[in-house]
């Protein structure tokens, strides 16, 4: 219910945000326009001429988009809050200066700090609620470009200031659909960089072709702008091939833009929905994992009431892995879970390989039809047991145990990965043991490759009642 309360509000302030934007730009440029048409020495005055309405305006639309902004997304948000209310106050202060003190020079530089000040406080607001590194270097930027205009441009830096963000916040609503992680899988998936790369390969060889068969296209960039022209339709017409061979490659090129710009953007933007929704699924399952407490840092009491058992009834066989390390501390407590299993005569026969090398998963990945899937792990951890323990003959059962172990903590800390058996297969545990480099003191037990899910699908039922057998 709260998602979609989110998302509505967010439907609902796009429009108002981006209708804003465009306002205050369109303001801002009438401004500037003003100014750069001007004959020398006469800016200011018609700055002031043309600003008197403009200015209170501009920043009157402003300060009543960021109250409604607080009305529809605040909620809960105590830094949206916070934001909004003082940029309120900010853009209010801009516009009654330039009612009371009217388009002065001490005006709009005034004006030009305190507007900064609402981007500052807008670029702190968006660093905490996101740290991520991109997001950092993005507003830092912003900011520093935004000192740069005004002290380069110190009579225009207010009306580029508000040139710039309005802009900046169209391209951002512009793109705010956009996926970039998901648009890599499409291309991934799909071999579009490769079509794409052909397709501009052919453009630039007709590009060269074309001056020397055709009059009236006497230049590579006169041929490159036909051939750009040709597969967009973007300004058809301004070059015509008149010659049976430029006719050809027109037609050959044509037709070749109709397959990869018509059917292949139909493929790319069906494949791009179905891969954005696998990722909300994969996202919401990660979601619910990383609400579950890891075995390994659960208090006593947690432990004792059962809490593991959520990713006991979650757990599932992952083959498919994203392209991304798993950190040494989520390693290292899974290694720790493991060793908390039970063991005969407590025993402890275990020993494990943690294996991240390209090399060592590629070669681990033949020792069985079954696991294929090591090659693309970004880690995996082999099991072994030493013979010299107190009842060998169980050894392999006191392994099984911590593989559970192992398994369910996997699963706590939202990753996923599959048990791949190598014992009691003689061939297999030989072949495992050189790939490692394992003593003659240790027997191979089992592979366990994992990394953070590309897949996501619910546990199966495996309740059978007629498989319990009660003697009363």
């Amino acid at each position: 219910m709260e998602k979609r309360q989110t998302d509505s509000c967010k439907t609902l302030w796009q429009p108002l945000e981006g209708l804003s934007a465009l306002g205050s730009l369109s303001i801002a440029l009438t401004l500037l326009t003003g100014i750069l048409t001007s004959p020398a020495g006469e800016e200011t005055g018609r700055l002031i001429a043309s600003g008197k309405v403009l200015f209170p305006v501009m920043y009157g639309c402003l300060a009543l988009l960021s109250m409604v902004n607080r009305i529809i997304r605040g909620g809960e948000d105590r830094i949206l809050k916070v934001q909004t209310t003082v940029n309120t106050v900010l853009y209010l202060t801009c516009a009654g200066m330039f009612l009371i003190a009217g388009t002065g020079d001490v005006t709009l530089m005034v004006t030009a700090v305190v507007y900064l000040l609402t981007v500052v406080v807008n670029r702190t607001a968006s660093l905490i609620r996101k740290h991520a590194f991109k997001n950092v270097i993005l507003n830092v930027l912003i900011i520093l470009i935004d000192v740069l205009l005004l002290v380069g441009l110190k009579e225009v830096s207010s009306v580029l200031l508000v040139c710039f963000h309005s802009l900046f916040v169209i391209i951002r609503i512009s793109f705010s659909r956009i996926r970039l992680d998901v648009l890599a899988r499409v291309i991934r998936r799909t071999y579009a960089a490769e079509i794409l790369n052909g397709f501009l390969l052919l453009i630039v060889a007709f590009s060269l072709v074309l001056p020397r068969l055709e009059p009236g296209i006497p230049t590579f960039r006169d041929a490159l702008w036909f051939c750009f022209a040709l597969v967009t339709t973007i300004g058809f017409g301004d070059y015509t091939a008149v010659t049976p061979a430029g006719r050809v490659l027109s037609v050959i090129l044509g037709l070749y833009g109709i397959v990869v710009v018509a059917l292949a953007t139909s493929v790319l933007v069906n494949l791009y929905n179905e891969v954005r929704d696998e990722n909300a699924r994969e996202r919401n399952e990660q979601g619910k994992a990383s609400e579950r407490i890891p075995f390994s840092t659960q208090s006593t009491e947690q432990k004792r009431g059962g809490r593991i058992m959520d990713s006991l009834y979650h757990r599932i066989s992952v083959r498919k892995y994203q392209d991304r390390p798993v950190e040494r501390e989520k390693v290292e407590k899974i290694l720790r879970a493991a060793m908390q299993a039970p063991s005969a005569t407590n025993q402890q026969p275990w020993e494990f390989y943690v294996i991240t090398d390209r090399e060592t998963l590629k070669a681990l990945s033949r020792v069985s039809p079954y696991a294929g899937m090591t090659e693309h792990a970004p880690c995996a951890i082999v099991s072994a047991y030493r013979k010299a323990c107190r009842v060998p003959a169980y050894a392999q059962i006191d392994l099984s145990i911590a593989m559970e172990n192992l398994w369910l903590e996997t699963d706590a800390l939202g990753l996923g990965g599959v048990w791949l058996g190598i014992a009691p297969v003689e061939e297999r545990m030989k072949a495992v043991e050189e790939i490692v480099g394992m003593p003659d003191t240790l027997r191979a037990f089992a592979i366990f490759p994992f990394g953070y899910p590309a897949e996501a699908r619910p546990q199966q039922e495996r309740f059978d009642p007629e498989r319990i057998h009660w003697m009363e």
